[in-house]
């Protein structure tokens, strides 16, 4: 399956056009992760956002200062992680490792931008997704 074909099958990615599709793919790239392997960690810059080809990602607060570990989600195909970062231009707030083994489409800050840029409605999609995610958020730290 080509990144078009799983970028127009993500919810808040639907109605990318063919063009905002190759503008995309020049700064993407498809990586093929082992299980167990760390993406990113908390407090580390946000450098990508993912899209989750084929596997499953873990993402969670890890336990600190006699604070319990938090599981956030489980990610699997189709899904993306790591806009949160890149929208707030802050750094990750969660740490991600892959449960299985994965395939995923890593988009940098540049593609990512091209995705806002081209697309209004694409950017509004992502930003619902993002304050979703980050009232849920708020809401386990909280509890």
């Amino acid at each position: 399956m080509s990144i078009p074909s799983v970028l127009k099958r993500i919810k808040a990615l639907n109605g990318l056009s063919e063009e905002d599709c190759k503008a995309i793919l020049d700064n993407t790239s498809l990586q093929k992760v082992p299980a167990g392997k760390i993406l990113f960690n908390e407090g580390e810059e946000g450098r990508a956002l993912y899209i989750i080809r084929r596997g499953k990602v873990r993402i969670f607060k890890p336990a600190t200062d006699g604070k319990e570990e938090v599981e956030i989600a489980v990610l699997n195909d189709k899904q993306f992680f790591g806009e949160m970062a890149l929208i707030a231009n802050q750094k990750r707030n969660a740490t991600a490792v892959t449960i299985e083994d994965s395939e995923m489409y890593v988009l940098t800050p540049k593609a990512f931008n091209v995705l806002i840029e081209k697309n209004p409605d694409m950017a509004s999609r992502i930003s619902e997704e993002f304050m979703r995610r980050l009232n849920e958020n708020i809401r386990n730290d909280l509890s």
